[in-house]
């Protein structure tokens, strides 16, 4: 039993549970918690509220509450240990069932946070070496006690004395790479560097980043290695003073180092974070999307900055994040160029920052010397693939663009792109994607049918929309329901479901059967009427624009583009339409 405590509590310190529901739910902020759709009962309305503060979770809607393992034994209808072994193997947690108790993490945490005491004393202290290189570099008091700034002195005994003075079992600083163990007895890993605690979305000091004041010293900077308590590729820098004010604008910039962090912060500009030292990571991108729809990457304007741009913008964009990369002038960091010109420059420069796809075509663009002449269809080559996997609309936009400015025209740079497909293959390409919404739709069409027996009234709002039964059963059952109901109601009466049973085959009898067993009417069925309406609507239109979109694919006579663009771009209107209305 006791196991299963310690891995519950280890989970639960390393899985934050916004970020395990936010990728399941579209959560929003709201106030001191988050709030979405709940995803265990159908809804219009949010009742189903996150608190970040106590870990939990609670559905105002159907009662349901827990905390992240119970969330996935809900979700993914698991046991406790199959949804601990889940969340385990996603949070990096070496853990099996049997195979011992879960990890204590507050004493590590503890360790951290006494460190990073430590060092902001140490910093405080007069002739700081580290107080003096944060001065120059133009950081105010406020901001140093903002961020737990510190300063590592320059004899390698000064932390683990400290602790030692403590009474702190020191082979756990061990562990979480603060000190270091050799032949003598312990030592300081960090020496006359200044320290950056590393805190995350809950608050605990989980690392640290520390940069060497002389600049003979190398490596210039040092992350903690990762431990039971740290691992990179999971936190960002300063997201816990950030997040707040990035969920509220919906928009992160995302900048390379500790100091682009603090000085943006120190200039008032407060939606900004950090990767810690590595290339960004799916895991960091998945934690911004909890806060953010839009992500700004301001890093070094030196080729090191351009291709962890290049990097990044897939990363994010994979996570559905709307990636644009500002552009500095050469040689420029956001922390030389905030402190230079102040936080409105820096801010004008952010709102003209350039598209992702934008920035990916200029940047390859480069590569080439257009003076020779084949410079234009090799960069167009490279080009395709940088559009082959956008939205077609995008697309399109930029193959006007590459047309001006290649002088190659349209139609030959969407042959390059889409490909020529044989008439036989795309026609397969869209029969496969019929098939799969197919294998959906069936389950909203029950839904609905579910709703016409439940209130024969909805039937009135069908009428000229049979189409949407495309299950042959599904339209069967929905013909004698409104046969039926159009007959007993002819006589004053409402039809039973006896009834209709009985006026089926017995294979029609046997789905209705199963509709009515298994398929939930809410409490609010108007609602849900509404809303299984427009998801089919959606459907359909998604269908009609693929159609499109497979045209567009092979079209290169630039009238029949033009008109079916318009058409692409008219299909997308009533979507936005549908949607808004259906929100």
């Amino acid at each position: 039993m006791t196991e299963f405590i310690n891995i519950a509590e280890e989970i639960k310190n390393r899985a934050d549970i916004v970020d395990v529901i936010g990728r399941t739910v579209k959560l929003r902020k709201r106030g001191s918690l988050w709030e979405g759709l709940c995803p265990f009962h159908n809804e219009k309305t949010p009742s189903f509220k996150v608190y970040e503060n106590t870990q939990h979770y609670h559905c105002y809607g159907c009662g349901l509450s827990g905390d992240v393992i119970t969330f996935y034994q809900k979700l993914y209808n698991l046991d406790f240990i199959e949804a601990a072994v889940k969340l385990c193997d996603e949070y990096g947690i070496n853990w099996k069932p049997g195979g011992g108790g879960g990890i204590d993490r507050s004493a590590y945490y503890e360790f951290n946070r006494e460190a990073a005491i430590f060092y902001h004393n140490e910093l405080s202290k007069d002739g700081s070496p580290g107080m003096k290189y944060l001065s120059e570099r133009g950081l105010s008091d406020k901001v140093l006690r903002k961020f737990g700034l510190g300063y590592a002195p320059g004899e390698k005994k000064g932390l683990s004395a400290h602790l030692k003075d403590k009474k702190a079992n020191l082979d756990k600083a061990v562990e979480i790479g603060l000190v270091l163990k050799d032949g003598q007895g312990y030592k300081d890993r960090y020496y006359n560097r200044v320290m950056f605690p590393i805190i995350n979305t809950r608050n605990n000091v989980i690392g640290f980043g520390a940069r060497a004041i002389d600049p003979k010293s190398e490596p210039k900077y040092i992350n903690s290695s990762e431990s039971k308590i740290f691992l990179k590729k999971n936190n960002l820098y300063g997201i816990n003073l950030s997040k707040d004010v990035i969920a509220k604008e919906r928009t992160a910039i995302f900048v390379e180092g500790y100091m682009d962090v603090i000085s943006l912060y120190q200039q008032g500009i407060r939606n900004v974070t950090a990767s810690l030292g590595t290339a960004l990571t799916p895991f960091q991108a998945k934690l911004m999307k909890r806060f953010a729809d839009n992500v700004v990457l301001a890093y070094d304007s030196d080729e090191a900055g351009r291709k962890a741009a290049l990097k990044g913008i897939d990363v994010l964009r994979k996570e559905g994040l709307n990636v644009k990369v500002l552009v500095l002038p050469e040689g420029s960091d956001p922390d030389d160029y905030v402190s230079q010109f102040g936080k409105e420059a820096f801010m004008e420069v952010v709102s003209n920052a350039v598209p992702a796809t934008e920035f990916k075509l200029t940047n390859a663009k480069k590569n080439y010397d257009f003076s020779e002449k084949e410079a234009p269809v090799s960069y167009l080559k490279e080009a395709a693939v940088i559009l082959r996997d956008i939205d077609p609309v995008e697309a399109d936009y930029y193959i006007g663009w590459l047309e001006e400015d290649t002088g190659i025209s349209a139609g030959s740079i969407r042959m390059q792109i889409y490909g020529s497909e044989k008439p036989e293959t795309q026609g397969k390409q869209i029969q496969d994607r019929k098939t799969a919404t197919n294998t959906v739709a069936p389950a909203l069409q029950k839904e609905i049918i579910r709703l016409l027996v439940h209130d024969s009234s909805f039937i009135s709002k069908i009428d000229g929309r049979e189409h949407a039964f495309s299950d042959a059963a599904i339209m069967r059952i929905y013909i004698s329901l409104a046969s039926l109901v159009k007959a007993v109601k002819d006589d004053g009466e409402e039809p039973g479901t006896e009834q209709l049973l009985e006026s089926l085959e017995d294979e029609d009898r046997a789905v209705l059967k199963g509709i009515l067993e298994n398929v939930f009417v809410s409490d609010e069925p108007q609602a849900q009427f509404f809303d299984c309406m427009t998801k089919l609507d959606l459907m359909e239109l998604k269908a009609e624009k693929q159609g499109i979109i497979d045209a567009l694919s092979v079209s290169i006579d630039e009238k029949e583009t033009r008109r079916l663009n318009e058409e692409l771009q008219k299909l997308l209107d009533r979507e936005k339409k549908i949607e808004k209305k259906g929100g």
